[in-house]
């Protein structure tokens, strides 16, 4: 059934391998004053040389963040940093590319999360393009976040009532979770109709591009994994979220296991949930996905889902990262 399929975009779920849950701050915490980031950073035509994570307005809780790959060697890296400052806060990556570790050919910046500060763990990627020609010194934005606020059908409407008032979005015939836009398809998802349900006289189109409802957890999953790189052809069809390790195996490829790998999709089959996976060091698990609490709602980065437990299974699709 769909009811189980839809999962809260940008949501982390932090656990243990071998099942034992680590629980991640909750939405509304203020009392914790240490969060952990995880991501990745990417320079278009450099190496990455260096990341510096800035930290609010706490400038004694910004620092060095520690690359997976050594400077100098990759144009994409990994990275992780501890921050040691009152939460929510809001966070900036400088990204070096180019030049030495020490000498940057150019400071390349993100957006500030403002206003969407972060509450505790999160992943935070994002891609430059630092251009060929150097730049002069200053503020220079020329870095992306690379998915946490981007999925692109966040802005798909319950055809009965509102997000607020109708939280789960249910229409009579149709289940929960309907999410869609009336009479016309947005330029990104021109395909929306090829799901759809009729509401006092009007068509909504429920439907994303990959054939998944809109703001489901599978939807959002299918997404991610086109943003890091996967064919489509891998992962449209693959139906409900807990049919997709089974409908997965055998396609060219994919290898279904039980082990985490970042660019992966954990598979929940009981509850039917997807996620994708963000990042794995030293036995902890980070998870991005969508809708977790059944509300279509968009929350970035993390939210308290450790109850879940681990996933049944982990699919791993070629060309993810």
């Amino acid at each position: 059934m769909r009811t189980s399929a839809a999962k809260l975009l940008g949501v982390l779920i932090v656990v243990l391998l071998g099942g034992a849950a680590v629980a991640a701050p909750a939405v509304f915490a203020r009392a914790n004053s240490s969060a952990h980031l995880v991501g990745t950073v990417s320079c278009t035509s450099h190496m990455v040389e260096g990341v510096w994570v800035e930290v609010g307005s706490s400038s004694g809780a910004s620092g060095w963040a520690t690359m997976g790959n050594t400077a100098n060697t990759v144009r994409g890296t990994t990275y992780h940093f501890t921050v040691n400052a009152p939460l929510p806060t809001n966070i900036r990556l400088h990204v070096g590319c180019g030049g030495t570790p020490s000498n940057w050919w150019s400071d390349n910046r993100t957006p500030s999360t403002s206003p969407h500060p972060i509450y505790g763990s999160s992943s935070l990627s994002t891609a430059c393009k630092e251009g060929s020609s150097k730049p002069a010194p200053g503020d220079n934005t020329r870095c992306a976040w690379r998915y946490a606020y981007a999925y692109p059908w966040a802005d798909a409407t319950c055809p009965v009532g509102s997000p607020s008032s109708n939280q789960h979005c249910a229409v009579t015939g149709n289940g929960d979770y309907n999410w869609g836009y009336k009479t016309t398809c947005p330029s990104n998802d021109p395909k929306c109709m090829v799901l759809h349900v009729r509401v006092s006289g009007a068509t909504w189109g429920l439907s994303d591009p990959y054939g998944y409802y809109l703001r489901n957890c599978t939807s959002y999953v299918a997404w991610r994994l086109r943003v890091a790189g996967v064919s489509p052809s891998l992962f449209e069809g693959l139906g409900n979220a807990g049919s997709w390790a089974t409908n997965a195996a055998g396609r060219s490829g994919v290898v279904v296991n039980h082990t985490p790998s970042s660019g992966a999709v954990g598979v929940w089959t009981g509850i039917g949930h997807v996620a994708f996976v963000e990042y794995t060091s030293n036995g902890r698990v980070i998870y991005s996905d969508y809708n977790g609490a059944g509300t279509g709602t968009w929350n970035p980065w993390f939210l308290d889902h450790t109850s879940f437990g681990t996933p049944n299974w982990y699919i791993h699709f070629p060309g993810a990262w």
